[in-house]
């Protein structure tokens, strides 16, 4: 589901909901199913992040944050697989600016100021400032969700080229070691603990 639908419930689904849970389908299959750089990262992930706690009808805020930081993607990184890294990177980026807030009046101003120096001087700096300008960013990216178009593509471009995959790719399912309770953590009594995953299902 998306960060959308599992913060609350009650909004009407739509394509764009649909659309962000393939990145999840995609993000859970590899994780479960192939070998990532980094076991140790992964269930504290998929526990939090695909498999949400519900709090009565919203959900946390999680897949939210890893739209945004993708932290995770920094730590853990697919072997061999360079175009599925950078597929989960462009969608995550793709989808991110659905929660990101609308940009300011202000914002507005400097990005149509920043629009027309470009034009005007046809300079390069000017021309990278405007197109790195948070206006600029979040337009195409809501202009790229509102159809399917974009997302597909970027699909299509991961498929592309055969030599950024490996040559026998067969899905091995992963198990991860479960550890029991050791750090405790002082300020709120709670103990770190990492989830063994032989049976978990994305939400």
């Amino acid at each position: 589901m998306s960060a959308r639908l599992i913060y609350d419930s009650g909004v009407l689904h739509d394509f764009r909901d649909d659309l962000e849970s393939s990145l999840y389908v995609v993000l859970w299959t590899t994780l479960i199913y192939s070998e990532v750089s980094n076991k140790s990262q992964v269930m504290p992930f998929v526990n939090s992040v695909l498999n949400p706690q519900s709090y009565e009808n919203s959900g946390g805020t999680t897949k939210e944050d890893f739209l945004k930081a993708q932290s995770f993607l920094v730590h853990v990184h697919f072997p061999n697989r360079p175009a599925l890294h950078q597929l989960i990177r462009n969608l995550a980026d793709l989808f991110r600016f659905r929660y990101e807030p609308e940009p300011t009046e202000a914002q507005r101003e400097e990005s149509n100021q920043l629009q027309l120096a470009s034009h005007k001087f046809q300079n390069a700096y000017v021309q990278n400032a405007y197109e790195a300008h948070y206006c600029t960013r979040y337009d195409q990216s809501m202009l790229k969700l509102k159809d399917h178009a974009a997302a597909i593509q970027l699909f299509e471009t991961a498929l592309r080229y055969r030599s950024e995959w490996p040559n026998n790719d067969a899905s091995v399912k992963q198990f991860f070691e479960s550890k029991s309770p050791t750090e405790l953590v002082r300020k709120t009594n709670w103990r770190s603990t990492t989830h063994c995953a032989e049976e978990h299902h994305i939400e």
